[in-house]
């Protein structure tokens, strides 16, 4: 991403600069210095003991800030995790979900996206 900032070059004079500014997120979630067989699928890691190496929580509080840090944080951090674990509630009580395809595929821009078809099968459970 692109951002512009000013320059001071001197008291009298200002222009704009063209700054490339990169989230290494998709780096750091993949490296193994913080996590442990980061290209696997373990979905074990998420309810092993802390004293687990597996344990997400071992690595560095700052690898991933999505919702910035301090004083300058998201606002809206809380309601956004809140509608996402309402999101998630509902349709594991209401749904089934199942992957009928091939492996998904992932894109990597700013923000990861997945390649099309999403192969999601929700099967109603009430």
């Amino acid at each position: 991403k692109i951002l512009n900032k000013i320059s001071h070059e001197s008291p009298y004079r200002y222009f704009w600069l063209q700054i490339d500014v990169i989230a290494p997120n998709e780096y750091l979630s993949r490296s193994e210095k913080f996590y442990p067989q980061p290209e696997e699928f373990i979905p074990e890691r998420w309810l092993v003991e802390k004293s687990d190496p597996l344990y997400y929580g071992n690595a560095h509080p700052l690898v991933t800030l999505p919702f910035g840090f301090g004083v300058r944080s998201c606002i809206g951090r809380r309601i956004a995790e809140l509608e996402i674990e309402l999101l998630i509630k509902r349709l594991i009580e209401e749904f089934k979900v199942t992957w009928n395809g091939p492996p998904i595929k992932i894109v990597n821009k700013l923000t990861n996206t997945f390649v099309k078809p999403y192969n999601f099968t929700f099967t109603s459970v009430k």
